[in-house]
């Protein structure tokens, strides 16, 4: 399971799918590794590496302010 927060609203993808335009999200995954992209117009591109382990619940908390670089 992953729990993602962003700040702002941004466009998630994980694993090249869009999941959707908003703030939170809680996605069952299979075991592995995926990957998370986050676009919003005003910050570059950011994408992240997240590992899932059966049973265990990932948290992936974004706040664009702090974390990406503006455009």
């Amino acid at each position: 399971m992953l729990v993602i927060r962003v700040k702002p609203d941004a466009e998630i993808t994980v694993d090249g799918v869009v999941v959707g335009k908003r703030s939170r999200y809680t996605i069952a995954l299979a075991e592995g590794t995926h990957s998370v992209m986050i676009v919003h117009p005003k910050y570059q591109p950011l994408s992240r590496k997240i590992d899932v382990i059966p049973g265990e619940k990932v948290n992936l908390s974004i706040d664009l302010k702090d974390d990406a670089v503006p455009r």
